[in-house]
């Protein structure tokens, strides 16, 4: 097997599709989340990031799937493929998880009550590279403080660590 089958690199989603990658910067009971929305042609359509307080790190990696739920809802995409690394967050949304986070288990709640207003979202686990887009918005909103839609012509520079797909598409 080589390294490559390894780590796969990250795909756009089809055509009609939006990719929503979220990730969460979590220190000392806060976190940040970060998300970053992409088209079918792999551009960044969004980002967002948010502030909030919880207890651990599968907390923190399920607000930023809640909050990256919040976004969609408002943005109203029907067709949403939701990418996080945090396996087991993914996977106890999926129900298939064999051990029980009861810390998170109100957010996974939650997560689930959106998804039944919308059938076609899918949740699904990537390689942490596959993430790094949205880790490195965390990062830098933990550290800017910034909070909110990010505006396209603000993105930091790292957030491209890319994939050569066109960076941005308009809304």
């Amino acid at each position: 097997m080589n390294g490559s089958n390894l780590n796969p690199k990250w795909k756009k989603p089809p055509s009609g599709w939006h990719k929503i990658n979220v990730d969460s910067a979590f220190d000392n009971g806060m976190t940040t989340t970060g998300i970053v929305i992409r088209n079918y042609n792999g551009s960044i359509i969004q980002a967002h990031t948010q502030n909030h307080t919880c207890l651990d790190s599968m907390a923190a990696e399920c607000l930023a799937i809640l909050e990256a739920c919040l976004v969609a809802e408002k943005l109203n995409l029907h067709m949403a493929i939701f990418e996080s690394d945090c396996l087991n967050a993914i996977s106890s949304i999926n129900g298939n998880s064999l051990i029980n986070f009861w810390p998170s288990d109100p957010v996974v709640e939650k997560i689930k009550r959106a998804w039944s207003n919308w059938p076609m979202w899918t949740f699904t686990f990537t390689s942490r590279r596959n993430n790094e887009a949205v880790h490195e918005l965390a990062k830098w909103a933990k550290n800017s403080s910034f909070v909110g839609f990010v505006p396209l012509n603000t993105i930091p520079i790292s957030v491209f660590c890319d994939f050569g797909f066109p960076i941005v598409d308009s809304w």
